[in-house]
């Protein structure tokens, strides 16, 4: 006969410990092991590889939970703290594009549009360029998914422009986002009343992340 072998981890934690927990992107997984709980934080990293924040130990699981959750919050408040103020929204650190391009994981044409940008001299590019890298056609179509990409990589920053900038007809909604990523230009006159082109200079702590990748020269 075999024997019968029972877990001396009460039901209640053995099912929550089966579960990860969400945190700011971050997949927190605790675990029983011994007399004590270890827990993880992870998330898919770019291309899919994962991606190790933070290890905790100790006796209780509520207490590893909450250990992990400081660390990322921690991590969050330094990169909050290392932006540069601006308006209408303040602009990110190198290491947090970092981590929200490791988060959002830019491919493709969205990609595209993002190196084009870098490399262009002075990393500045009309919208329309801008699209074109990514194969869209016309200026506001461009602007349109570049604002989505840059939507993106705000949520994953916690970043958010001021409310009055975002309050604007909702066709035009997702191109407010932009200023996450890049800063606007002074439009030439004669190209305004030609045709509407946004010129476009991409902030340099993101270009600096997308070297620091290697996908545009240093």
């Amino acid at each position: 006969m075999v024997p019968l072998i029972f877990s001396s981890t009460p039901r209640s934690d053995r099912s929550a410990a089966a579960l990860p927990v969400p945190h700011r992107g971050w997949r927190l997984s605790v675990t029983r092991v011994g007399e004590g709980w270890v827990g993880e934080a992870s998330r898919p990293g770019r291309n899919g590889a994962p991606r190790a924040l933070a290890c905790e130990t100790g006796a209780q699981r509520a207490g590893v939970l909450a250990a992990l959750r400081a660390r990322i919050d921690a991590r969050r408040a330094g990169f909050v703290a290392a932006r540069r103020l601006a308006e209408p929204v303040d602009i990110a650190s190198v290491e947090e594009f970092l981590d929200a391009l490791d988060q959002v994981d830019p491919q493709d044409g969205r990609l595209a549009m993002l190196v084009a940008h870098a490399a262009a001299p002075g990393r500045t590019l009309p919208a329309s360029e801008i699209g074109r890298a990514g194969g869209h056609d016309g200026a506001q179509g461009a602007s349109m998914h570049y604002g989505r990409l840059a939507r993106d990589l705000a949520e994953a920053m916690e970043l958010r422009p001021d409310p009055e900038h975002l309050a604007v007809d909702p066709a035009a909604a997702l191109v407010a986002w932009i200023p996450v990523i890049a800063e606007p230009l002074p439009t030439p006159t004669c190209a305004v009343a030609a045709r509407p082109d946004p010129i476009w200079r991409m902030h340099g702590p993101l270009a600096a992340a997308l070297a620091r990748l290697g996908l545009v020269g240093g």
